[in-house]
């Protein structure tokens, strides 16, 4: 139930969908930077403070193609609102 009334909320007031959240963050990363997901589920993003807007999370790679390590997942939060890049770093999701 929850599911559908947060799906009812997006559609009428959300202003900036994923195709264009992917716009925005594409044209905010460096040139050659590959986007992997973008998504509105914060569950695998472990962040010091969740921000209070609704946003979209949108996975982005490195930018150092020559080292393999284990590491975190890059990620930009977008808000859904206004467009907004509220985060820019770790999602705190190694291993």
């Amino acid at each position: 139930m929850a599911q559908f009334i947060r799906s009812i909320y997006d559609k009428l007031f959300m202003r900036v969908g994923k195709k264009k959240a992917i716009a925005i963050v594409r044209g905010y990363v460096a040139p050659g930077i590959h986007i992997y997901e973008a998504t509105d589920n914060l569950n695998r993003v472990n962040l010091y403070k969740t921000p209070q807007e609704r946003c979209w999370c949108v996975y982005v790679s490195w930018d150092d193609k020559d080292i393999i390590c284990l590491r975190s997942s890059q990620v930009v939060l977008v808000s859904k609102q206004s467009g907004r890049i509220l985060y820019d770093g770790t999602a705190s999701d190694e291993g």
